[in-house]
């Protein structure tokens, strides 16, 4: 090749390189239009599943949401939403999932308007483990101590009451604890 025409070439590109940039602006915008409803279809898409007892689907969907829409409004639903079907499905391992959920949202959303209600969860997912007064009374412990940060969370909520007799609740079954000690 010549001089000549590698420099032709050259002068070429340099001439198409910026103009590679440019195109219709509009397409770019109904991409990201289109992006931004899409996580809120898939939000009332999980919460249907989760509605009718799919929870396992319900999560998958849910997860889709925290991990592609990272900025999205429905992030902090979606990570509640995810623990709140653990707590409808019950039993013990579940429960302790729902508890890891709820701790997380409460850690990464401290200032969330939902925050008192996953503070009483917490201490609904221990109350829902509490065996009778007669036996282990580490999970109305746990589930005590949550009520009590839960009365402090809710202070301002409208919740204050039904928090305050739950946790009224577990203190007579750890008063019977003490007591069934005490005659043994």
């Amino acid at each position: 090749m010549k001089l000549g025409s590698i420099v032709t070439i050259m002068f070429a590109f340099a001439l198409a390189l910026p103009l590679a940039g440019c195109g219709p602006k509009n397409k770019v915008k109904n991409e990201n239009a289109s992006a931004e409803g899409r996580d809120r279809d898939l939000y009332n898409q999980a919460s249907k599943k989760a509605e009718k007892g799919r929870y396992d689907e319900a999560r998958l969907t849910y997860n889709i949401i925290i991990t592609t829409y990272p900025d999205s409004a429905y992030l902090p639903l979606a990570k509640l939403a995810i623990a709140d079907t653990f707590y409808l499905e019950g039993g013990t391992s579940n429960l302790q999932q729902a508890i890891g959920g709820y701790k997380d949202f409460a850690q990464f959303f401290p200032t969330h308007p939902k925050i008192c209600e996953v503070k009483h969860r917490i201490a609904m997912s221990y109350m829902r483990q509490m065996g009778a007064y007669n036996r282990d009374a580490s999970m109305a412990r746990q589930a005590e101590g949550q009520l009590k940060d839960a009365e402090t969370a809710c202070r301002n909520s409208p919740d204050q009451a039904k928090v305050q007799n739950h946790l009224r609740t577990v203190q007579q079954v750890l008063g019977l604890h003490e007591l069934d000690i005490a005659r043994f």
